[in-house]
């Protein structure tokens, strides 16, 4: 596997995880000045000829050159927001809306078994799909619920369905984490 593929974790310019990119994203963001690399080691910020001067370690990955070659970035922090300071519109989706409701029946709270995607008002009755109108809701809710609203039905909601937000908080998977993003991506 080539090394410019490995990911490297993007802050925006507050310094907080927004996205990954590969290795040769963060070079073409580099090179167009619109990034910096971030040494995880000290928290120095570093333009390609800074970069290329750092000692490497043993255990560092590098990019090979006739020289011997230079660390790969992990860390790249953003010159300006851009695109990326603006609120991102989560998609409405399935697994999207599992998110939101964690996993977690909106009528009755449980957690497990088969969940559906459940209209508040029936879509029999004029209900759109969509964030404000579709919850996370067990088989046996969703049954009992039949073509009525949770009024009708007896049913009060666990929270109001509501669109998600973009939010600061990043997250990644744990198997693809690197350990030197551990001072700026939380548990």
């Amino acid at each position: 596997m080539s090394v410019l593929v490995e990911p490297v974790l993007v802050l925006n310019t507050h310094w907080i995880p927004i996205d990954t990119c590969t290795v040769r994203q963060a070079f073409t963001k580099l090179f167009a000045e619109k990034a910096r690399i971030v040494d995880p080691s000290d928290c120095g910020v570093h333009d390609f000829e800074s970069w290329i001067m750092l000692p490497v370690g043993s255990n560092d990955i590098i990019v090979p050159t006739v020289s011997g070659g230079f660390r790969i970035p992990e860390v790249i922090v953003l010159n300006s927001d851009g695109k990326h300071g603006r609120r991102r519109k989560i998609a409405f989706s399935r697994k999207n809306l599992s998110k939101r409701d964690n996993g977690t029946c909106q009528y009755c709270g449980k957690t497990a078994g088969e969940m559906t995607v459940e209209h508040v008002m029936p879509a029999s009755r004029g209900g759109k799909g969509g964030w404000l109108n579709c919850v996370l809701a067990c088989l046996p809710c969703n049954f009992k619920k039949g073509d009525r609203t949770p009024e009708e039905a007896g049913m009060p909601l666990r929270q109001k369905p509501f669109e998600p937000r973009w939010s600061p908080i990043f997250r990644v998977a744990n198997s693809k984490q690197k350990e030197s993003w551990g001072q700026f991506v939380g548990a």
